[in-house]
Parts: C-alpha cells; structure tokens; sequence
C-alpha cells in the first residue's frame, strides 16, 4: 500500500478527531526560541502540496509532497507558541507516525498538549490498521 494512497484519508482523520495529543509526552522538554516555532511553519508551508486546515486550538497544515501534517499552536492555547510534525513512514514493517515537536511555551503546557497528541496518535495507529497499513506504529 503506498503512502500517499491513503495519507489524506490519514491526514483527516488527525484533524478530525477531537482532542490531540503526541508520541513525544515523555521526552525531556527543551524550549527553543519563538522565531524557531515559525521558521518551522514558513518552511512546511513552502512545501510542494502544502495545505492549512484550523480548528479551535491549532491551525494544521497537511503536505502531499511529504505526507506530514504540521500542527501549531494559536495563541490563547496553553501551550503556546509550539509546533508537532507527524509524518506518515513507510518501510519493510508496514505504516507508522514520526513526530517531532518544538515549543517556546512552558514545559508543563508543552507536557500536556503532547499526552492530548499521543492519544490522538492511538487512533491514526488504529485508522492505519483498519484501511490495512500494515503495523501502524
């Protein structure tokens, strides 16, 4: 099954389920500097195929070219300023999320917006097994 296949049906299930949260809740948090945060976001949405979605905490972006979804915070939102990357990988085992994140925010907010992105990560796993994308790790 190729990636790209079934990335936007992926891509809009992250955007679609209410409540997000990421892989990287346990990992030490290291702020790094607003402008970062934004480099970031400028340079996902220079990508090839790149295009925003909002709800209410974040504003989204998915990118055909890379099959990631990039997520920031807006402001009012605990967390922010901070950005997630998840990008859906293809190899030899089958399907599975990479993220990476970055914040300039407090740790403890950073702490639990990702646990709401790893809860969310669980279903895009489940999602990926039902439409038959192998382990979805």
């Amino acid at each position: 099954m190729k990636v790209l296949k079934i990335a936007p049906a992926i891509c809009a299930a992250i955007v679609g389920v209410a409540g997000f949260e990421a892989a990287t809740a346990g990992e030490a948090c290291r702020p790094v500097a607003a402008g970062e945060i934004q480099r970031q976001w400028e340079y996902y949405r220079s990508l090839k195929g790149a295009r925003e979605l909002v709800s209410d905490r974040y504003q989204c972006m998915q990118v055909e070219s890379t099959a990631a979804m990039v997520c920031r915070t807006i402001p009012g939102q605990p967390a922010h300023p901070s950005i997630v990357i998840r990008t859906i990988v293809q190899d030899g085992r089958g399907v599975s999320l990479k993220m990476e994140s970055d914040t300039a925010a407090s740790c403890e907010a950073f702490s639990g917006m990702m646990k709401e992105f790893e809860a969310l990560n669980q279903k895009v796993r489940e999602e990926i097994q039902k439409r038959g994308g192998g382990e979805g790790k």
